[in-house]
């Protein structure tokens, strides 16, 4: 008995279906940084594998340049930057490439990853962030700009080498909030996490202008 050519051609075309449909696919990675939350690959201060003081620059480029949700165009190195708890460092620059485009900054010195700033695309409050590490031990407020009215909110977790911040460009109404000394709201969005090491900290805590968490606002 023969069979038809056609009969034959809808016959594979009907296994390979099959064959795809049972396949498993391969995971995807999300296209915005969660990592935060989900604790995955790594629970924060780690960031994809990396680890403060322990990764090289070479380590963070390799992990960057794996990432989907970074644009790889965006990347740069930048040696010879200035902070002021590390007076020789470089940095790794990189930007997302969601329709923010936000950028993130990995400082490193002495050849050592010292401080990831991290910006935050999805919403994330500061009550999660309280939820997950706990009261912080202190907070400092000030003007983002000295050119508009404007606020950069922040909260510490020396512990755990974290620090969360709300920055609003155009407007300084958590500034006002905090310095009447209240609270401010459970909702508020952090929009960047900072992962750094011990003496980051110690430098912020020899200024004068951190203060004690009010705790939020009461609904």
């Amino acid at each position: 008995m023969k069979t038809h050519p056609l009969a034959m051609s809808l016959v594979i075309v009907l296994l390979i279906a099959i064959s795809a449909g049972c396949s498993t696919p391969a995971p995807q990675m999300s296209a915005v940084d969660r990592s935060f939350v989900t604790g995955k690959p790594c629970t924060a201060p780690c960031w994809y594998g990396l680890e403060l003081d322990k990764a090289k620059q070479e380590t963070v480029l390799t992990t960057v340049r794996g990432l989907e949700f970074v644009d790889q165009s965006s990347i740069r190195v930048y040696d010879n930057s200035v902070w002021p708890q590390f007076p020789t460092a470089s940095e790794v620059y990189f930007c997302s490439k969601s329709e923010k485009h936000t950028c993130n900054t990995a400082v490193l010195s002495e050849g050592e990853l010292k401080m990831l700033w991290l910006s935050v695309e999805y919403d994330l409050t500061l009550s999660e962030a309280v939820q997950r590490l706990g009261e912080p031990d202190y907070i400092s407020y000030s003007s983002y700009s000295p050119e508009a009215r404007s606020c950069r909110f922040v909260l510490y977790w020396p512990k755990d080498h974290i620090f969360v911040e709300n920055v609003n460009a155009t407007d300084d109404g958590i500034c006002q909030t905090l310095k009447s000394g209240k609270g401010v709201k459970a909702n508020t969005k952090a929009t960047g996490l900072v992962y750094a090491v011990s003496e980051v900290f110690t430098g912020l805590e020899l200024r004068s202008w951190h203060t004690s968490w009010p705790g939020f606002a009461e609904r």
